[in-house]
């Protein structure tokens, strides 16, 4: 593209100091032929793509419908995920990292870890163990 811009700027500077007008007029319609052929060239490939697009999205449709059948069984799945809505902490019995829900700290519950299955209460953000095990 930046060969037809020097192009166009030869034709601007000779248009100003030439008086061969005829010659000039070829060189600006060769130009203008070349980004013609250029434009179509860039229409081919707009097609091309185009198709492309619609064949991907055709290929998603296809693929995500098994999942939709699904959501109409179970519901529709929330696939947004706040890690603000979780708070990391660790089993005090056996270190386990456990990514526990902040709404379960304020209901004072108590949860068991997952790898030691020991009970522990939420208070405060922490696990607190609990001495007595259900």
């Amino acid at each position: 593209m930046s060969d037809i811009i020097k192009d166009i700027e030869s034709i601007k500077s000779e248009l100003q100091s030439s008086k061969l007008l005829e010659e000039t007029l070829d060189k600006a319609l060769q130009v203008i032929l070349d980004l013609g052929a250029k434009v179509t060239t860039m229409e081919k490939d707009m097609l091309e793509l185009t198709e492309y697009a619609e064949y991907i999205e055709r290929r998603l449709d296809f693929m995500s419908s098994p999942l939709e059948d699904y959501e109409d069984v179970i519901g529709p799945l929330d696939y947004e995920y706040d890690e603000d809505d979780y708070v990391e902490s660790s089993c005090p019995f056996c270190g386990e990292v456990l990514f526990i829900e902040e709404q379960l700290f304020k209901s004072d519950s108590k949860i068991k870890c997952p790898n030691c299955n020991k009970t522990m209460r939420l208070e405060e953000k922490y696990l607190e163990p609990i001495k007595s095990e259900d």
